[in-house]
């Protein structure tokens, strides 16, 4: 089942961990849910955003974070984790290049 936001849930910060912890609901439960800190700078770089506040960059990639953890959820992790390879994934090596060769 698809994850539903809840709007009211403060979102909570763990600079010890490096994650930004939210939480969405699958009808009656609440799934907690988390994004590296890592995954939020990383897809700002890539993005070309200066910005480095991570609860700016949560906000700024809200609907994608969600969108990632609900997707998930549905693939069966119970407390989704959304990383660095789920938000910013590297560019696909061109045809012609191996990997080998990289």
């Amino acid at each position: 089942m698809t994850l539903r936001l809840i709007n009211d849930a403060p979102l909570v910060y763990d600079a010890l961990l490096g994650v930004v912890q939210f939480k969405m609901r699958d009808g009656a439960r609440v799934v907690h849910c988390m994004v590296s800190d890592v995954a939020l700078s990383s897809r700002a770089t890539r993005d070309g955003r200066p910005e480095r506040d991570v609860e700016r960059l949560f906000a700024l990639y809200r609907a994608e974070v969600e969108r990632l953890a609900s997707t998930q959820y549905d693939d069966g992790i119970q407390n989704p984790v959304v990383r660095s390879h789920d938000l910013a994934p590297p560019p696909p090596i061109p045809s012609g290049i191996s990997a080998a060769k990289l």
